[in-house]
């Protein structure tokens, strides 16, 4: 979808290696093959620096691998749950600002402003500067965040104190008056 925004994935990549950063981007998903990523990967001249690959079961698999997730969405998102997903799967994160990306990062990567593929890679370049154990620190702190705050029995907690509050609230007389 044009909301992704993956041409400025790629230029992101691009930047990123004329930084002197030995990376590979990957894009996964129905009409990538072909698309806005790859094109620009190969107007930018790096082509060989991004794979664009179809639909794929073998996510979960993969991601965990990644030595960064970038999220390059510049609009729409609500609450994206690939990036969810990454951070779950101990990969630190650069996203942008869009939806509810920036709270779901916290601490965990950065955030940068929609459709700016350079403060992307500056911001990935950070990242990757680190010592392979700060990166490291930065993925557990993303999977110990989404344990906390979206694992089932969190989720399952914040319901039935939605449900009981509102039990609470029905069962005690109005201080206003009856309506019916």
């Amino acid at each position: 979808h044009p909301m992704k925004d993956h041409a400025a994935f790629a230029r992101c990549i691009a930047a990123l290696v004329r930084m002197g950063h030995d990376v590979h981007g990957v894009v996964i998903g129905g009409g990538q093959p072909g698309g806005p990523a790859e094109r620009q990967a190969a107007a930018d001249g790096i082509a060989d620096r991004l794979s664009a690959i179809g639909p794929r079961q073998d996510i979960p698999a993969l991601v965990p691998g990644f030595d960064l997730y970038l999220l390059s969405s510049a609009w729409g998102e609500s609450m994206p749950l690939a990036v969810a997903e990454a951070l779950a799967s101990g990969v630190p994160a650069v996203v942008t600002d869009v939806g509810d990306s920036q709270w779901l990062v916290g601490e965990a990567g950065a955030v940068c402003p929609p459709c700016d593929s350079e403060a992307m890679a500056q911001a990935a370049s950070r990242i990757l500067s680190l010592p392979a154990a700060r990166r490291a620190g930065l993925g557990s702190c993303g999977r110990e965040r989404m344990i906390a705050l979206m694992s089932m029995p969190h989720y399952v907690e914040l319901h039935e104190t939605a449900y009981r509050d509102a039990l609470v609230r029905r069962a005690a007389p109005s201080q206003q008056g009856s309506v019916a």
